[in-house]
């Protein structure tokens, strides 16, 4: 029974290790970042940096960009932040972030 455990383990370790490690290194950068900028740490934007950081891994493997490369974007983005990342997107494309201006 424990072999099986750690069997099933290695198995979803090796299918999921790295898009999880993208995740906890954005997720621990944004909440370090916002605990020293704010004075307390933000949960929810630690939380949406690491599955921007998992996406843009995904998409960067997809265009199969070194896995290296793709982990260090997507850290880069918990460093960042999903403001940074928002107001990019915003200017790329020419969106207005503001409802009512």
């Amino acid at each position: 029974m424990w072999e099986e455990f750690l069997k099933y383990t290695k198995e979803i370790y090796e299918a999921f290790g790295i898009a999880f490690a993208s995740f906890l290194m954005a997720f621990t950068m944004a909440l370090i970042r916002t605990k020293r900028k704010h004075g307390k740490a933000d949960w929810l934007e630690a939380g949406m940096c690491g599955l921007f950081a998992v996406g843009t891994w995904s998409l960067l493997m997809w265009f199969n960009v070194p896995e290296m490369v793709a982990v260090g974007a997507a850290s880069a983005i918990g460093f960042k932040g999903t403001h940074f990342v928002s107001d990019l997107i915003d200017k790329k494309t020419g969106g207005d972030n503001e409802i009512n201006r």
